[in-house]
């Protein structure tokens, strides 16, 4: 587990969450992700392409930890998985992926992000089963969990 790839991807989510969701965010423990599913019910995935490395980030919310970003973030109180949760699942999902490319950028990488999907449910999308176990990194906040998934090839 290079601590160069998981410390920016720590760094933007925290950033991200405490910033924009006023939460405050504690990191777990970085481990090889047990399951080839996500921990959430709503999860931003976001594909990435550069040099030297390429691979997926996703960020996956639990239904409550979801519902209670959306509230700190735009006032509206939600109890379901409405198309104003995803967007904000995606925008989410943007600002960590585009936080920790610039991170990535100081330390001489180069990653290109292309376009986030918002998935639901906990089964990974067909274009990353087989490529290897993803990293996982828990987080907690005092509304609840979320985690992030990565995998660099």
């Amino acid at each position: 587990m290079n601590v160069n790839y998981v410390n920016p991807l720590l760094e933007a989510t925290v950033n991200v969450l405490s910033t924009m969701a006023f939460l405050n965010v504690d990191a777990g423990k970085p481990s090889i992700a047990s399951a080839k599913s996500f921990a959430g019910d709503v999860t931003g995935f976001i594909s990435f392409e550069g040099q030297p490395v390429a691979g997926w980030l996703a960020v996956s919310f639990p239904r409550e930890t979801i519902f209670t970003i959306v509230k700190n973030m735009l006032g509206d109180d939600v109890d379901e998985i409405t198309p104003q949760v995803m967007d904000c699942v995606g925008e989410i999902t943007n600002m960590i992926s585009g936080g920790a490319k610039r991170l990535y950028a100081e330390q001489g990488l180069d990653i290109g992000l292309l376009r986030p999907q918002v998935m639901l449910g906990h089964h990974y999308p067909e274009s990353v089963l087989g490529e290897g176990a993803p990293i996982e990194l828990p987080f907690k906040t005092g509304n609840g969990t979320l985690s992030v998934q990565f995998h660099f090839h």
